[in-house]
């Protein structure tokens, strides 16, 4: 019974794999997800609390394989009864290039 079970993740694994790779490349890239940070900002040993935080980016349209790509993160705690709210703006350039592998034999 658990053999057939994870054969089947593993074909339905393999499968949405194969699809992945056909699709047609995006032009637009958004990403969000969550963060967690060990709170080290204030300098003190041995005081240093989680802080909770959320990530965002976004890559615009490719010209040549190379694309503006803006991310943002926030986090927000505290540390000793202070109030720490950390942000981080950052852009630049991201350069894509499909490189095609061959083995040695």
């Amino acid at each position: 019974m658990s053999s057939r079970f994870f054969s089947l993740i593993a074909l339905l694994c393999l499968t949405s794999a194969l699809h992945a790779q056909t699709e047609a490349p995006s032009h637009f890239q958004i990403y969000g997800g969550y963060s967690f940070l060990s709170n080290s900002l204030n300098g003190v040993p041995g005081y240093r609390q989680a802080l909770n935080g959320w990530e965002g980016a976004m890559a615009f349209p490719s010209w040549h394989g190379l694309r503006f790509k803006v991310d943002a993160t926030g986090y927000s705690g505290t540390n000793l009864g202070a109030p720490q709210k950390p942000y981080f703006i950052m852009g630049g350039g991201q350069y894509n290039r499909r490189l095609e592998e061959k083995p040695f034999l």
